[in-house]
C-alpha cells in the first residue's frame, strides 16, 4: 500500500489519550529513553494515562537524571524538598540542586534554562543552597530568562540571601515584566501602587496590574478593579471595577469577593441587589 504524501500527515490528527501516552513511553523508557523516563515519571506524578504513584515518578525521574536529564534533576530537587512521596532530605535536596546545576554548567541545560527549573518554587532556600541558587540566578537572568528575572528580584525584595535593595527588585521586575511574565508584572504594579522604596505612580502600577490581569493573576484583576473604584490613575468607572472584582471574585479571590458584594449592597455602579451582595 502506497504511503500518503508527507502532506496528509501534517493534516492527521490524534484524540488525546493519556493511557496510550503512558504505554508508549513506558516501552521508550524501558529500553533507556531519558526523556521519555521523564516523561513516564510526570504520567506516575500527575496520575495520567497511570494510578498516581510518587514512587514509581520518582524511579523514572531517577532513571532520566542518571543519564542528565535536567528536567529529572529538577523533578527530584522539588520533591525532595517539598517532601511529595518520600521524607524531606535536606542531603538529597542539595545533591539534586547540584547535579542540575553540574548539568547547566557542562552545557546539557540549554541556557539559562536552571532559572526555569528555579522559578515558581513557594519556599526559601536554605542558606546552603541559597548562595548556589543565587548565581545561577543571576546568570539565567543575565541570558534574559524571565523566570529567574522575577526570582532574583523576589530575592532582592525580601533581602534572601543578598541585601535588600529595592531599586534592584524593580529592575529585574521590569525586565520579566516586559517578557510577559505575569507574576512579575503584579509584582511590579504592587511596588508602585504601594509607593514601596520607590516613587509611588498610580499610572504605572495600572499599567502593569491591567497586563497581568489580562493574563488571569486573581491578585492583578482585583487590585485593577479597586483602583477603577477609587479613581486612583484612571477615571473612576463603577462598570470597570465591577468587571475586574468578578473576574477575580470568581477565581476565588476573598477580597475582590468583597468589594463586589459592597458594589451590590451600595448600588455603586450597579443596580442595588441584596441577593448578589450576599452571594459575594
Amino acid at each position: 500500500m502506497k504511503a500518503p504524501p508527507p502532506q496528509d500527515y501534517e493534516e492527521m490528527v490524534v484524540q488525546q489519550d493519556y493511557e496510550e501516552a503512558a504505554k508508549w513511553w513506558r516501552l521508550a523508557a524501558e529500553q533507556g529513553h531519558a526523556l521519555a523516563q521523564h516523561n513516564l515519571g510526570d504520567s506516575f506524578y500527575n496520575g495520567r494515562g497511570v494510578f498516581q504513584d510518587y514512587t514509581e515518578a520518582m524511579k523514572w525521574y531517577r532513571l532520566a537524571a542518571e543519564q542528565g536529564r535536567w528536567s529529572a534533576s529538577c523533578e527530584l530537587w522539588r520533591m525532595y524538598r517539598s517532601g511529595v512521596g518520600v521524607d524531606q532530605d535536606n542531603e538529597e535536596t542539595l545533591k539534586w540542586f547540584r547535579r542540575a546545576a553540574a548539568d547547566y554548567a557542562a552545557g546539557i541545560l540549554v541556557p539559562g534554562i536552571f532559572g526555569i527549573c528555579l522559578s515558581g518554587t513557594d519556599v526559601i532556600l536554605d542558606p546552603e543552597e541559597g548562595e548556589e541558587a543565587l548565581i545561577w540566578y543571576r546568570m539565567a537572568a543575565e541570558q534574559g530568562v524571565s523566570g529567574a528575572q522575577y526570582e532574583l528580584g523576589i530575592m532582592y525584595k525580601f533581602g534572601h540571601g543578598v541585601p535588600e535593595n529595592h531599586m534592584e527588585a524593580v529592575k529585574l521586575f521590569h525586565l520579566s515584566a516586559e517578557q510577559g511574565f505575569s507574576s512579575a508584572q503584579d509584582s511590579l504594579a504592587s511596588m508602585f501602587y504601594s509607593g514601596q522604596r520607590v516613587p509611588q505612580d498610580y499610572k504605572e502600577a495600572v499599567k502593569w496590574f491591567r497586563m497581568a490581569a489580562n493574563q488571569g493573576v486573581a491578585g492583578a484583576q482585583s487590585s485593577l478593579g479597586k483602583m477603577y473604584r477609587d479613581g486612583e490613575g484612571v477615571p473612576q468607572n463603577y462598570l470597570e471595577a465591577e468587571k475586574w472584582f468578578r473576574m477575580a471574585a470568581e477565581q476565588g479571590r476573598g477580597h475582590a469577593q468583597r468589594d463586589l458584594g459592597e458594589l451590590y449592597y451600595y448600588g455603586n455602579g450597579v443596580s442595588k441587589d441584596y441577593k448578589e451582595a450576599a452571594k459575594w
